[in-house]
Protein backbone atom coordinates (compact mmCIF):
# COMPACT_ATOMS: atom_id res chain seq x y z
CA UNK A 1 0.00 0.00 0.00
CA UNK A 2 1.17 3.26 -1.01
CA UNK A 3 0.83 6.68 1.23
CA UNK A 4 0.64 9.94 -0.22
CA UNK A 5 3.57 11.98 0.40
CA UNK A 6 2.79 14.89 2.73
CA UNK A 7 5.77 17.33 2.24
CA UNK A 8 7.72 18.18 -0.76
CA UNK A 9 10.70 16.55 0.46
CA UNK A 10 9.12 13.30 0.88
CA UNK A 11 8.01 13.78 -3.00
CA UNK A 12 11.19 14.36 -4.62
CA UNK A 13 12.52 11.37 -2.44
CA UNK A 14 9.74 8.89 -3.98
CA UNK A 15 10.69 10.33 -7.14
CA UNK A 16 14.13 9.92 -7.64
CA UNK A 17 13.60 6.15 -6.23
CA UNK A 18 11.42 5.29 -9.37
CA UNK A 19 13.86 7.53 -11.63
CA UNK A 20 16.64 5.21 -9.78
CA UNK A 21 14.82 1.83 -10.88
CA UNK A 22 15.48 2.73 -14.37
CA UNK A 23 18.67 1.52 -15.87
CA UNK A 24 19.30 3.90 -18.11
CA UNK A 25 19.41 7.35 -15.78
CA UNK A 26 21.17 5.03 -13.73
CA UNK A 27 23.63 4.63 -16.34
CA UNK A 28 23.28 8.42 -16.79
CA UNK A 29 24.13 9.41 -13.46
CA UNK A 30 27.66 7.13 -13.57
CA UNK A 31 28.55 8.55 -16.49
CA UNK A 32 28.31 12.01 -14.82
CA UNK A 33 29.17 11.65 -11.49
CA UNK A 34 31.79 8.23 -12.20
CA UNK A 35 32.89 8.70 -7.93
CA UNK A 36 29.18 7.19 -7.12
CA UNK A 37 28.02 3.72 -6.72
CA UNK A 38 25.20 2.15 -8.45
CA UNK A 39 24.02 -1.67 -8.02
CA UNK A 40 25.50 -2.40 -11.51
CA UNK A 41 29.06 -2.18 -10.37
CA UNK A 42 28.40 -4.94 -7.31
CA UNK A 43 26.36 -6.95 -9.52
CA UNK A 44 28.49 -6.98 -13.01
CA UNK A 45 31.67 -8.56 -11.78
CA UNK A 46 29.20 -11.43 -10.70
CA UNK A 47 27.20 -11.56 -14.04
CA UNK A 48 30.00 -10.74 -16.72
CA UNK A 49 31.64 -14.11 -16.50
CA UNK A 50 28.24 -15.91 -16.23
CA UNK A 51 27.32 -13.78 -19.41
CA UNK A 52 30.78 -15.05 -21.37
CA UNK A 53 30.29 -18.41 -20.89
CA UNK A 54 26.25 -18.34 -21.39
CA UNK A 55 27.59 -16.47 -24.69
CA UNK A 56 29.78 -19.40 -25.21
CA UNK A 57 27.29 -22.07 -24.80
CA UNK A 58 25.62 -20.70 -27.17
CA UNK A 59 27.84 -20.16 -29.75
CA UNK A 60 28.53 -24.01 -29.39
CA UNK A 61 24.94 -24.84 -29.58
CA UNK A 62 24.29 -22.81 -32.17
CA UNK A 63 27.22 -24.58 -34.21
CA UNK A 64 26.15 -28.10 -33.03
CA UNK A 65 22.46 -27.35 -34.49
CA UNK A 66 24.11 -26.21 -37.83
CA UNK A 67 26.43 -29.60 -37.95
CA UNK A 68 23.06 -31.95 -37.13
CA UNK A 69 21.35 -29.94 -39.74
CA UNK A 70 23.78 -30.29 -41.89
CA UNK A 71 24.48 -34.02 -41.40
CA UNK A 72 20.54 -34.94 -41.37
CA UNK A 73 20.49 -33.15 -45.41
CA UNK A 74 23.43 -35.19 -46.23
CA UNK A 75 21.69 -38.79 -45.16
CA UNK A 76 18.38 -37.77 -46.82
CA UNK A 77 20.03 -36.76 -49.95
CA UNK A 78 21.96 -40.14 -49.84
CA UNK A 79 19.16 -41.95 -49.14
CA UNK A 80 17.06 -40.05 -51.75
CA UNK A 81 20.00 -41.05 -54.26
CA UNK A 82 20.19 -44.61 -52.95
CA UNK A 83 16.03 -44.92 -53.09
CA UNK A 84 16.19 -43.48 -57.00
CA UNK A 85 18.99 -45.50 -57.91
CA UNK A 86 17.33 -48.55 -56.69
CA UNK A 87 13.94 -47.88 -58.28
CA UNK A 88 15.66 -47.28 -61.58
CA UNK A 89 17.28 -50.46 -61.50
CA UNK A 90 13.98 -52.16 -60.72
CA UNK A 91 12.09 -50.59 -63.50
CA UNK A 92 15.39 -51.28 -65.46
CA UNK A 93 14.96 -55.02 -64.53
CA UNK A 94 11.48 -54.46 -65.68
CA UNK A 95 12.33 -53.83 -69.13
CA UNK A 96 15.40 -56.53 -69.73
CA UNK A 97 14.46 -55.90 -73.76
CA UNK A 98 15.24 -52.28 -73.09
CA UNK A 99 19.31 -51.66 -74.69
CA UNK A 100 21.74 -49.55 -73.08
CA UNK A 101 21.05 -46.74 -75.31
CA UNK A 102 17.46 -46.77 -74.53
CA UNK A 103 18.17 -46.88 -71.17
CA UNK A 104 20.14 -43.68 -71.43
CA UNK A 105 16.68 -42.59 -73.99
CA UNK A 106 14.72 -43.34 -70.41
CA UNK A 107 16.78 -41.71 -68.28
CA UNK A 108 17.06 -38.14 -71.04
CA UNK A 109 13.42 -38.63 -70.87
CA UNK A 110 13.25 -37.72 -67.23
CA UNK A 111 15.45 -34.96 -66.76
CA UNK A 112 13.22 -33.27 -70.12
CA UNK A 113 9.98 -33.89 -68.59
CA UNK A 114 11.43 -33.35 -64.54
CA UNK A 115 9.75 -36.44 -63.90
CA UNK A 116 12.53 -38.17 -61.67
CA UNK A 117 9.67 -40.06 -59.74
CA UNK A 118 8.36 -42.60 -62.00
CA UNK A 119 11.59 -43.98 -63.70
CA UNK A 120 9.40 -46.99 -64.90
CA UNK A 121 7.29 -44.41 -66.87
CA UNK A 122 10.33 -42.91 -68.61
CA UNK A 123 11.48 -46.80 -69.37
CA UNK A 124 7.94 -47.93 -70.70
CA UNK A 125 7.45 -44.50 -73.23
CA UNK A 126 10.68 -45.58 -74.68
CA UNK A 127 10.41 -49.53 -74.68
CA UNK A 128 6.81 -48.24 -76.79
CA UNK A 129 8.68 -46.92 -79.07
CA UNK A 130 11.17 -49.12 -79.77
CA UNK A 131 10.21 -52.06 -82.16
CA UNK A 132 11.32 -55.58 -81.14
CA UNK A 133 14.89 -56.92 -83.34
CA UNK A 134 12.48 -59.53 -84.90
CA UNK A 135 8.98 -60.24 -84.88
CA UNK A 136 8.36 -64.17 -84.81
CA UNK A 137 6.89 -66.17 -87.34
CA UNK A 138 3.43 -67.88 -87.44
CA UNK A 139 4.86 -71.18 -87.44
CA UNK A 140 7.21 -69.83 -84.10
CA UNK A 141 3.45 -69.03 -82.19
CA UNK A 142 0.70 -71.44 -83.70
CA UNK A 143 0.36 -74.94 -83.75
CA UNK A 144 1.94 -77.14 -86.81
CA UNK A 145 -1.01 -79.34 -86.87
CA UNK A 146 -4.24 -78.19 -85.75
CA UNK A 147 -6.97 -80.88 -85.87
CA UNK A 148 -9.86 -79.42 -84.83
CA UNK A 149 -12.42 -82.88 -85.82
CA UNK A 150 -10.49 -84.99 -84.81
CA UNK A 151 -9.86 -87.27 -87.92
CA UNK A 152 -6.12 -87.08 -87.65
CA UNK A 153 -6.27 -90.82 -86.11
CA UNK A 154 -8.45 -93.11 -85.24
CA UNK A 155 -8.37 -92.64 -81.21
CA UNK A 156 -9.00 -89.13 -81.66
CA UNK A 157 -12.55 -90.09 -84.51
CA UNK A 158 -13.25 -92.32 -81.42
CA UNK A 159 -12.89 -89.17 -78.95
CA UNK A 160 -14.70 -86.81 -81.58
CA UNK A 161 -17.48 -89.38 -81.44
CA UNK A 162 -18.10 -89.67 -77.67
CA UNK A 163 -17.96 -85.95 -77.42
CA UNK A 164 -20.78 -85.50 -79.67
CA UNK A 165 -22.57 -89.17 -77.98
CA UNK A 166 -21.88 -88.28 -74.59
CA UNK A 167 -20.37 -85.02 -73.02
CA UNK A 168 -20.29 -85.95 -69.70
CA UNK A 169 -18.40 -89.06 -70.67
CA UNK A 170 -15.94 -86.89 -73.00
CA UNK A 171 -14.53 -84.68 -70.52
CA UNK A 172 -14.21 -87.72 -67.57
CA UNK A 173 -12.19 -89.21 -70.49
CA UNK A 174 -10.43 -86.43 -71.25
CA UNK A 175 -9.55 -85.01 -67.77
CA UNK A 176 -8.31 -88.69 -66.84
CA UNK A 177 -5.89 -88.48 -69.59
CA UNK A 178 -4.70 -85.01 -68.79
CA UNK A 179 -3.94 -86.06 -65.19
CA UNK A 180 -2.10 -88.89 -66.06
CA UNK A 181 0.75 -86.87 -68.06
CA UNK A 182 -0.50 -83.12 -69.03
CA UNK A 183 2.55 -82.37 -71.41
CA UNK A 184 1.98 -85.02 -73.03
CA UNK A 185 -1.95 -84.53 -73.50
CA UNK A 186 -1.37 -80.85 -74.12
CA UNK A 187 1.01 -81.53 -77.04
CA UNK A 188 -0.70 -84.22 -78.61
CA UNK A 189 -3.93 -81.95 -78.13
CA UNK A 190 -2.77 -78.80 -79.72
CA UNK A 191 -0.41 -80.71 -82.36
CA UNK A 192 3.23 -80.14 -81.57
Amino acid sequence: MTTTPNSEAERAQQLVAALWDNPAVRAKAKEMFPDITVPEDHVNPLVQPLKAELDEYKSELAKMREEAAAERKAREEAEQTRTFHQRIEQARKNFPSLTEDGYNRALDRMKETGNYGDPEAAMAWVARQETPATSPTKADWLPKKLDLFGHHNERQEESYRLLHQNPDAYMDSELAKFVANPEAYTNETLGF
